[in-house]
């Protein structure tokens, strides 16, 4: 348990719903930045009981609805991804900014309405693609010249979880990095799936713009957690990016050269930026608009995936 932010700052009040494994990161990280006021829960013995150990000062709720009282700022919501839109749309309706975990909505329709809704009133809606926030993934894309770019390989492998549906809950990560350097693709088109049944645990795919391409490769089923990101350039260059190290191909040297002296902290990284964002310091990047764009996108691959 933390001592909160730091006096003097601008503090935003914050609700935060849902405190299961990524929720509780959640609390973690806002506690540190920003004035955690209230959890809200399922109610759930060990999420109370976890509350109560480790966070004894914030308030505990299973109403939603406590959330959005006037005391708070802005809503934080990291719910199973079928009660993302709903949630969201009520903190949008009471004005409330929110920062909502990827993918936002099970749905192409939810996820333009919640963009729609957060026009209209005027507010935040921060998604939380963390990998398009991560310092290594973006040290990559600024490095690298978007005109000099031959070919971006993702290789997205974990094992499980196996409940939740491949492409909303894997394939979003990849996929928002594409879109946020290149835009929405041309094509997307399957490569490689296993099994071949509505909702495969491995899936390769390949996106085609205009000059470059990105394949995708994604793997449940691996032994090995390894998010990787290889760009390879026009001029024979190799850049490769990991959750925690960075590395360039010297091609005169016949290795790679590892620099990685930068601290990496992307949850943080990201939690602070919807802090600023929602203050007016910077502008956001994973909007609702952008939200919905990918939402757009993983519909694409969805229908790709099931073919036959």
């Amino acid at each position: 348990m933390s001592a909160g932010p730091p006096s003097g700052d601008i503090v935003t009040a914050l609700g935060i719903a849902g405190i299961g494994s990524w929720g509780r990161n959640l609390v973690r990280v806002f506690d540190e930045l920003a004035d955690v006021r209230r959890c809200c829960h399922t109610g759930n013995p060990a999420s109370t009981a976890w509350l109560e150990t480790e966070y004894p000062e914030i308030e505990r709720t299973t109403d939603f609805e406590r959330l959005l009282d006037d005391d708070t700022d802005a809503v934080v919501i990291a719910t199973p991804i079928d009660t993302l839109a709903d949630l969201t749309e009520r903190a949008v309706a009471a004005g409330k900014d929110v920062y909502v975990e990827k993918p936002m909505a099970a749905t192409p329709a939810e996820a333009h309405a919640i963009a729609d809704a957060a026009a209209e009133q005027d507010v935040l809606v921060f998604v939380g693609y963390i990998f398009v926030h991560h310092p290594l993934f973006r040290r990559l894309r600024g490095n690298v010249d978007r005109a000099g770019i031959e070919q971006v390989r993702f290789e997205w492998h974990t094992l499980g979880t196996f409940g939740p549906e491949l492409v909303n809950n894997l394939a979003c990560h990849p996929l928002s990095v594409a879109i946020d350097w290149f835009g929405p693709p041309d094509t997307v088109s399957r490569v490689e799936s296993f099994p071949g049944d509505t909702d495969p645990d491995v899936l390769g795919l390949e996106l085609t713009y205009e000059g470059a391409r990105c394949t995708v490769r994604l793997d449940r089923l691996s032994p090995e957690k390894s998010y990787r990101l290889r760009c390879y350039t026009q001029e024979g260059g190799c850049h490769v990016a990991t959750d925690d190290s960075y590395a360039v191909f010297d091609r005169h040297e016949e290795r790679f050269e590892e620099d990685n002296e930068m601290a990496v902290d992307p949850l943080t990284t990201e939690c602070q930026r919807f802090l600023r964002a929602r203050r007016g310091e910077t502008a956001p990047i994973t909007t609702a608009t952008f939200g919905a764009s990918v939402a757009d996108v993983l519909k694409r691959v969805r229908d790709v995936a099931t073919c036959e």
